[in-house]
């Protein structure tokens, strides 16, 4: 199936190539408000790890997010998560969420908070999830009323209200034709020169050794003293929506499926159901964030049902919105994605990360660093 995004993509490049130096104007002027002074972005008295990213969606961040969490978490580290809440309509202020037996609001939805902050909430028990476009107003909730001693900023790299110890900046080595423009007529955010400021890029999506070194060489191009680290993002089960069963890998192989999903990049979706072994029978793939109307639920199932698909599969980000709302009969399921650490080793990756402190002593653990690019 193909997207209607991708369509008007392509149609409406001349006004996108146009408007771009626009977009660079104004993202210019925001950075010189902080550089100049003008606008003060507030330092908090704890660590503060961001994970970005150059480009718009779909990069890998949230599994490396909540890898960098468990991380700090299994450390003993009493960590707040602080989000926007992108598409969450209901957040004014900084909501904290599942706070370690501290009062929280605990009857939200995604419709409240946005997919991917619900989707942090059920991965990171015991984290505070804080959801706020204002990062700083979320670190000051995190750190004076919930006592958290660590942060981490999702989606943080072109914010500059609040001041971090490390920059983690997730590139997404797949579809290089993207990541030459800035938006909106690429889907760049800020240049590769923007890396300047990072201290660690993580190649994310690489399909082959000749990818993952080619955006190595575009990252040390840009910055040839950051440390690169290498991911994949690899199945980890296939669970039943229904009633969260584990199913088998053998239920799947060569077995058609129609793809589901609300993505900015779903072929990584696609890629990861052919490597479960399954035949692709249909796919639709929306626009990012998709809230899916019970119309468009009631026509997939019927798809299911008219093709004899095995599965309706969709992805943990979406399976949030789509859980309580499906037909309990129609065979849906969704897909478990972590991080597999390729290099460094996640044993290396967790020493570093717990490490870090204050960024007196960042020098310190630079150095370390490098032995894993």
């Amino acid at each position: 199936m193909i997207r209607s995004s991708s369509i008007w993509w392509r149609l409406l490049w001349p006004a996108r190539a146009a408007s771009a130096p626009v977009y660079s104007l104004g993202l210019n002027v925001h950075k010189g408000l902080y550089a100049s002074g003008i606008k003060r972005a507030w330092r908090p008295p704890v660590p503060v790890i961001c994970v970005g990213n150059l480009s718009t969606g779909g990069t890998g961040k949230t599994p490396l997010v909540i890898s960098i969490v468990k991380m700090l978490q299994a450390s003993g580290r009493t960590v707040g998560v602080l989000t926007r809440g992108y598409k969450g309509a209901r957040v004014a202020q900084a909501v904290s969420l599942r706070g370690a037996g501290l009062p929280t609001q605990t009857r939200v939805s995604p419709r409240d908070v946005g997919d991917e902050p619900f989707l942090l909430i059920e991965k990171l028990p015991g984290a505070h999830v804080l959801i706020s476009p204002d990062r700083a107003a979320s670190a000051k909730v995190a750190v004076e009323r919930l006592k958290c001693d660590a942060l981490v900023m999702d989606d943080g790299f072109q914010h500059w209200a609040l001041e971090r110890d490390l920059d983690v900046v997730v590139v997404d080595a797949s579809q290089p034709e993207r990541l030459n423009h800035l938006m909106p007529w690429g889907n760049l955010r800020e240049g590769f020169g923007a890396l300047r400021r990072a201290q660690v890029a993580v190649i994310a999506k690489a399909r082959d050794p000749r990818e993952r070194e080619r955006a190595a060489a575009l990252v040390r191009q840009a910055n040839p003293a950051i440390a690169v680290w290498h991911v994949d993002f690899a199945p980890r089960d296939v669970r039943r929506l229904s009633d969260g069963a584990t199913i088998a890998a053998s239920d799947l192989d060569a077995q058609p499926v129609i793809l589901v999903c609300g993505l900015a990049s779903p072929e990584g979706f696609e890629e990861t159901a052919r490597r479960l072994g399954c035949r692709i029978a249909g796919r639709f793939f929306y626009p990012d964030h998709f809230s899916y109307p019970d119309l468009v639920i009631r026509y997939l199932e019927l798809q299911a049902a008219k093709t004899g698909a095995r599965f309706l599969l969709t992805t943990e980000k979406d399976a949030v919105k789509l859980r309580v709302r499906i037909s309990p009969a129609t065979p849906w399921a969704t897909v478990g994605i972590e991080s597999t650490w390729l290099e460094p080793s996640a044993e290396r990756a967790r020493d570093f990360v717990c490490r870090m402190r204050k960024r007196k002593s960042w020098e310190d653990s630079h150095g370390d660093s490098q032995s894993g690019a």
